[in-house]
């Protein structure tokens, strides 16, 4: 009889009933070979440079074809040659962060969420700050295309050019292009024009927001705006002004209401927002309405929500999650926006539900000579599954000195597969 050696991890419930494993290798068809699957193995990891936080690289990001990652309480950007630059201070030191960008030819953004804060580095003018209310008063001298107010300290406060400023006497707004001192910022438009914004020299003022959703654990970006997901509102989403990440209106929010559960994760694709909750999911798509461009799909329902939100996420115009509903947790499973497929067997599904945690699972992906991979890691029970979508297959992954495999996030970037320590700060390739 013969016995098959190769092939994917899974088996039977019961390890003494059937069970084998597939680790640190992946199955490949190869027509050619006698047994037609043959294992190769799994890409290393090399050194690429290294943050010096010491601490996880907590979010990573592909923004104009330069690499940029927050470890511990810095935000960085690491060049193709590996030289690290230091570009911005957040207030928390430890958690997975969300980051999005919206675009190096409009908004020259990219946001970062932490769960406390939002920020904003602005590429139009090198500037790093949180999004909230900077600064407020009353202008106190007619100068043209300024904003002067002597009783004002906008550089202590925290103002920075790229921020949104608004004459709340008459509805109208600009952006500060220069903070010239602690008392007179110049005011540019969004095509960084001088504009004359307190033609008066005696209207009321704000300068920053206080209506982003600071609590936001996801961001997104779709169709001109910055999205975030709002844990302080059940099932709410709120979306930014179009191209500018410092402007967001408390009223310009949206709530996933076909049933009750709390929204999980934002994703996007296909043009697609996917709101998954605790036990649904919903599909809402831009319908181009004046007053929120945003409408849920009629048909875009499904009763699979999420156990871990950091799971979910886009793969070549594919969502997949570990699943949650009202029948259980631990499933894997994916959708392009018709009804959801469960792509873990029986086997797979059984190893996950051994595991004691499940809700701090978090996923990436990569492609690797001709697969494209779904990487999903349990680092409370130190196990890496990973699914093979074109073989339809499972392995895992290890790392002797971690348990799972020694990876946070991943992004491609200078023809390279750029992977964040969980630990170190480091950045491999």
């Amino acid at each position: 009889m013969k016995v098959p050696l190769l092939g994917a991890t899974g088996g039977e419930r019961e390890d003494d009933v059937s069970y084998q494993k597939t680790q640190n290798w992946y199955p490949h068809v190869s027509p050619d070979s006698k047994s037609k699957v043959v294992l190769y193995p799994t890409p290393g990891l090399t050194a690429f440079a290294s943050t010096g936080a010491g601490k996880p690289i907590r979010g990573a990001i592909n923004y104009n074809n330069t690499y940029y990652c927050v470890a511990a309480n810095k935000l960085y950007s690491i060049s193709d040659l590996a030289v690290t630059t230091e570009l911005g201070t957040l207030d928390t030191f430890v958690g997975t962060v969300s980051m999005a960008h919206n675009g190096s030819n409009n908004g020259q953004q990219i946001i970062i969420a932490d769960g406390t804060e939002g920020y904003i580095y602005d590429f139009e003018f090198s500037t790093f700050a949180k999004i909230e209310l900077k600064s407020s008063g009353t202008a106190d001298t007619n100068t043209v295309n300024t904003l002067t107010d002597s009783g004002a300290t906008f550089s202590t406060d925290g103002v920075v050019a790229g921020m949104v400023v608004y004459n709340t006497t008459d509805g109208t707004q600009g952006i500060v292009g220069t903070v010239t001192s602690e008392t007179v910022l110049q005011i540019v438009d969004s095509n960084g024009d001088a504009l004359d914004l307190f033609p008066d020299g005696n209207e009321d003022y704000e300068v920053g927001d206080d209506d982003f959703p600071s609590t936001a654990t996801h961001v997104a970006f779709m169709d001109g705006y910055f999205l975030a997901n709002d844990p302080t509102n059940s099932g709410r989403f709120q979306i930014s002004a179009a191209y500018q990440g410092y402007d967001w209106n408390g009223l310009d929010f949206a709530t996933a209401e076909r049933s009750p559960d709390e929204l999980q994760a934002l994703v996007v694709s296909n043009r697609n927002l996917w709101l998954i909750g605790t036990k649904t999911t919903e599909l809402w798509y831009n319908s181009g309405a004046r007053d929120f461009p945003f409408a849920p799909m009629q048909s875009g329902f499904s009763q699979w929500g999420t156990v871990a939100p950091r799971s979910a996420i886009e793969i070549s115009g594919t969502t997949f999650w570990l699943s949650q509903n009202d029948e259980g947790a631990g499933i894997v499973i994916s959708s392009d926006g018709v009804q959801p497929q469960i792509v873990s067997p029986a086997s797979i599904t059984a190893e996950i539900s051994k595991l004691t945690t499940l809700t701090d699972a978090y996923a990436w992906a990569y492609q690797y000579q001709g697969h494209t991979f779904y990487v999903l890691t349990f680092p409370t029970d130190q196990r890496t599954f990973v699914y093979d979508i074109m073989m339809q297959m499972w392995h895992e992954w290890k790392t002797e000195s971690t348990g799972y495999h020694r990876s946070n996030n991943h992004v491609y970037v200078y023809g390279k597969h750029l992977i964040g320590d969980p630990v170190n700060g480091k950045v491999y390739y």
